[in-house]
């Protein structure tokens, strides 16, 4: 792929490569809200995730995201 080419990125881990998901955790905080995070391992590198979920209408809403 073209972005395999590209000076700035040779020789780094494709970003749309798998990764697993090594662990997850889920907190309730109130009725109806949930602040999970996971942790992804990719062929490098750890990430974290974290989000927050509400409850809305018979789904859930992510409120905040964020990424390490």
């Amino acid at each position: 792929a073209a972005y395999r080419r590209h000076p700035a990125v040779r020789g780094q881990a494709d970003p749309g490569a798998a990764r697993t998901v090594r662990s997850v955790r889920v907190c309730p905080v109130a009725p109806g809200i949930v602040e999970t995070s996971a942790v992804l391992v990719g062929p490098t590198r750890a990430r974290a995730v974290a989000l927050r979920l509400e409850a809305v209408g018979g789904h859930w809403l992510a409120t905040a995201i964020a990424f390490g």
